[in-house]
């Protein structure tokens, strides 16, 4: 906290050590918010791949010649959260048993809410990339929408 201080003297000389608790208060818990949205994202988007193959593999066994189309789903959604729920769970468990650190059943939701709020942003960015695609509005062409190819297509070749 003293870098903090430090930091914080250069702009007001009436700044006491309880205010300076508070803002590190507020920056840890800000970092762990992010952090574990961020830790919601990429696990979102390793089950979207994995969810995306697994529907390929099951059309291939239809013999469906279709393509795999990545799309939102809840189920990925849930499953990231959960990976959120679980590294969160996890990381209060071994804080309890350092010495000098405490655990609280707060942290672990404060951390998943950072899960939700990610889930919350991607489902309204994937809405709206859907809904500009559908009026044809969308001019990234890194909106354009990623085809798996089955496995059967690629034994043919």
């Amino acid at each position: 906290m003293i870098w903090l201080y430090r930091l914080l003297s250069h702009f007001s000389d009436h700044i006491t050590w309880a205010q300076i608790y508070y803002i590190n208060f507020a920056l840890r818990k800000t970092g762990h918010f992010l952090g574990y949205a961020a830790l919601s994202w990429f696990a979102f988007r390793g089950w979207m791949e994995t969810l995306a193959y697994q529907r390929g593999r099951w059309l291939a066994k239809k013999s469906r010649r279709d393509m795999a189309q990545q799309r939102w789903h809840l189920r990925a959604a849930v499953l990231a959260v959960l990976v959120t729920l679980a590294v969160a769970a996890l990381d209060e468990f071994h804080q309890a048993r350092l010495p000098g650190r405490t655990a609280t059943v707060r942290d672990v939701i404060l951390d998943t809410m950072g899960g939700v709020f990610a889930q919350t942003l991607l489902l309204l960015y994937w809405t709206r990339n859907k809904r500009a695609r559908a009026h044809g509005r969308s001019k990234d062409p890194s909106d354009e929408r990623r085809s798996y190819p089955l496995a059967a297509d690629n034994q043919a070749k």
